[in-house]
C-alpha cells in the first residue's frame, strides 16, 4: 500500500511538472504573439505617415520641417562626403515619392517639379 501511495504521489508530481511546462510554453507563445502584434502595429504606423490620403501640402510641410530636421541633425559636424550626399539625395527622393503615392517609373526632375 505504501508503495502504491508513493507511486501515485510521484505520478501526481510528474503531472504537475508537465502542467507547469505546458503553462510556460503557453506564456512564451503569448509573449511572442504580443511582440509580433506590436511590431506589425509599428510598421503600419510608419506606413501611414506617408501613404495616408492627405493633402500634399501637409506632406510637404511634414517633410521639410519634421523629417529633414531629424535626418540632418548634427549635419554641421559631419565631414561632407560624396557618398553622404548621394544617400541624402536618395532619401529625399524616396520621401517625395512616398508622399505622392507614386510607384511608377518617374524621373527625379518630374517629382521635384511637382512640389516646386
Amino acid at each position: 500500500m505504501e508503495e502504491e501511495a508513493e507511486e501515485e504521489e510521484e505520478e501526481e508530481e510528474e503531472e504537475e511538472e508537465e502542467k507547469k511546462k505546458k503553462n510556460k510554453m503557453k506564456k512564451k507563445r503569448r509573449r511572442r504573439r504580443r511582440r509580433r502584434r506590436r511590431r506589425r502595429r509599428k510598421r503600419r504606423r510608419r506606413r501611414r505617415l506617408f501613404t495616408s490620403k492627405k493633402d500634399l501640402n501637409v506632406g510637404e510641410k511634414l517633410l521639410k520641417y519634421y523629417i529633414w530636421s531629424i535626418a540632418l541633425f548634427g549635419a554641421e559636424t559631419w565631414t561632407p562626403r560624396k557618398l553622404h550626399q548621394k544617400y541624402l539625395r536618395s532619401f529625399e527622393m524616396w520621401c517625395w515619392r512616398r508622399t505622392l503615392h507614386w510607384t511608377d517609373h518617374v524621373r527625379n526632375e518630374e517629382v521635384l517639379q511637382r512640389f516646386n
